[in-house]
């Protein structure tokens, strides 16, 4: 009898330490560790508690990048970046092909694609109560300079006589040309326009042999507008760098 309780006993014994381990307690599964209290650094007093999402780390905690951690928002954009530089080219790109520089007034605007026997084309912003825009034409040509004058003289129904003034340029040789009357446009046809101004500007580098034609017209109120632009663009003309 004494071996058979003996038997028993370590038996019940193992069984009911068994169940004290597996057992999990009422209202849930087994709570972790207790951990120690993280002291905050400066004042060396327990640290508040996490109390939600995006709550303060102690000093020195690395960042969470955990799962379910709030990425970085993006840096606002800066207030004070500076706007993007204008693009720069057109008309005064095309004069240094040709050994000239400028200066562009503002307001000029120049038209995009190439026209035959032309550098550039610019269109000059109708003013007041005109209907039409202005347009100034560059372009390259051999000849003289009383042919080419007169061949403008002959877009007038009237023929009028020129104004011409010489302008003195280091390294160049510059003629403007003034003209008022009705103008017949061959190349593009239509009907004649009254009231047109031609100004113009012819240039010639000093020992070269080609001219670069300026030549601007449109409706008298417009042209008038434009005449002073018209004046400090060929002021500034010099031979290119």
């Amino acid at each position: 009898m004494k071996a058979r309780v003996s038997t028993i006993l370590p038996l019940f014994l193992a069984i009911g330490c068994r169940e004290e381990v597996t057992t999990p307690p009422a209202g849930g599964s087994t709570p972790p560790p207790a951990h120690p209290a993280m002291k905050d650094a400066a004042s060396g007093q327990p640290a508040a508690p996490a109390t939600g999402h995006g709550a303060e780390l102690p000093a020195g905690h690395p960042p969470v990048t955990g799962a379910g951690a709030k990425p970085a928002a993006p840096p606002p954009p800066r207030s004070d970046s500076a706007p993007a530089a204008p693009a720069s080219g057109g008309l005064a790109a095309k004069l240094q092909t040709v050994g000239l520089s400028a200066k562009v007034p503002q307001g000029w605007v120049e038209e995009p694609g190439a026209r035959p026997m032309r550098l550039a084309t610019v269109r000059l912003p109708k003013a007041g109560a005109d209907t039409e825009d202005g347009e100034m034409s560059v372009s390259q040509a051999f000849g003289g300079l009383e042919a080419n004058v007169e061949r403008w003289r002959g877009q007038f129904q009237e023929r009028p006589e020129p104004v011409l003034a010489r302008r003195q340029a280091p390294g160049l040789e510059i003629t403007t040309v003034e003209m008022d009357g009705t103008f017949v446009d061959s190349m593009r046809g239509g009907g004649p326009k009254p009231g047109t101004k031609l100004l113009g500007a012819v240039v010639k580098a000093v020992g070269g042999d080609s001219l670069i034609f300026f030549k601007a017209w449109g409706p008298r109120g417009t042209m008038e507008s434009w005449k002073p632009s018209f004046e400090e663009f060929v002021a500034s003309l010099q031979p290119a760098k």
